[in-house]
């Protein structure tokens, strides 16, 4: 059985993801801001509803290939996702997203 690289869920993500940097970068300094403020922080955060569908639309993804635990993948995908934006926005480091997420998802247990 051949398993999916991974590339066709990222292809063309990466523009997407520059699109949103300045959106970003905005939520990034109000993060560090509001860091003692938990209720003000909160829609910035994992309730954030936005975040609620990346999720969904990350465990339908891979769900559809066959993920062993798409729930628990799901969460760390959109967490790399936000990593991955991080490092973006901050320009901490090139880094290569397309290269970071066909190595995360490839490297899944399938069922």
């Amino acid at each position: 059985m051949t398993r999916p690289s991974g590339e066709p869920l990222v292809e063309g993500r990466s523009d997407q993801l520059r699109a949103h940097v300045r959106q970003e970068r905005a939520r990034l300094a109000l993060l560090v801001e509001l860091r003692d403020d938990t209720e003000l922080r909160a829609p910035l955060t994992g309730a954030d509803p936005v975040r609620d569908d990346l999720v969904r639309a990350a465990r339908c993804l891979l769900d559809s290939i066959g993920v062993v635990d798409p729930d628990g993948s799901a969460q760390d995908l959109v967490g790399t996702v936000g990593a991955l934006l991080l490092h973006s926005v901050g320009a901490v480091a090139a880094v290569d997203p397309t290269a970071v997420l066909t190595a995360y998802v490839a490297g899944l247990p399938r069922r």
